[in-house]
């Protein structure tokens, strides 16, 4: 049976009214810490059912081609392209970054590639200058309407105008996916030829 408080003795009661100081106290100095730290009561009575997840601060990026320090790089979440290519010693002076999008962020597990410049196969640069200066150029252009697109090898698509070893990869690449050309307008569809390219390349070639 319960005692009523009135029948507990003195120092039973001391020592009721201690404890429950305690608690009181205790409580006290939890609910503070609460308010002040910024966290929600209700988050520690009310368990989740979910565990909670991670979220990472830094994402890997592997960075090649035309730089200093190629290689893998952890780099900071929100990382744009421009601040990887730092990371990497920086680009060398052989490099087009106007064919790297440098405001780009980058995602985990990318690989962020900066090209050479003669990988665009603009190679007739010095022939251009060439001509101007009332030189013969560095590479005669064939014969006109003398380049089958269907049997040209790339060493003979090479002496087109406007077209360097990796526009003839392409040529000959494009050829085996898609198979012959039927029109000289089928040369638009190569990647790099654009209407202007295509315009100096049109008198020299045919499909046979």
């Amino acid at each position: 049976m319960v005692k009523s408080v009135f029948f507990f003795s003195r120092s039973e009661k001391i020592v009721i009214v201690v404890c429950l100081a305690i608690i009181a106290v205790c409580g006290a100095v939890w609910a503070y810490s609460l308010i002040h730290t910024g966290r929600n009561v209700s988050a520690f009575l009310t368990p989740s059912p979910f565990p909670a997840v991670e979220i990472p601060e830094t994402v890997v990026v592997h960075v090649a081609g035309r730089v200093k320090k190629p290689g893998l790089y952890e780099l900071p979440l929100n990382t744009r392209a421009v601040d990887a290519i730092k990371e990497a010693g920086g680009h060398l002076p052989s490099a087009d970054l106007d064919q790297v999008n440098l405001a780009r962020v980058l995602e985990d597990g990318e690989r962020l590639y900066v090209p050479d410049r003669k990988e665009r196969g603009d190679a007739p640069a010095v022939e251009a200058v060439s001509r101007e200066a009332g030189k013969s150029p560095s590479k005669p252009p064939p014969r006109r309407a003398s380049v089958d697109l269907n049997k040209a090898t790339a060493a003979e698509l090479e002496q087109l105008p406007d077209v360097g070893p990796v526009t003839a990869k392409r040529i000959i690449q494009f050829r085996k996916d898609n198979g012959e050309f039927r029109k000289l307008d089928d040369l638009i569809e190569v990647p790099g030829i654009g209407p202007k390219k295509f315009a100096r390349m049109k008198p020299y070639v045919k499909v046979e």
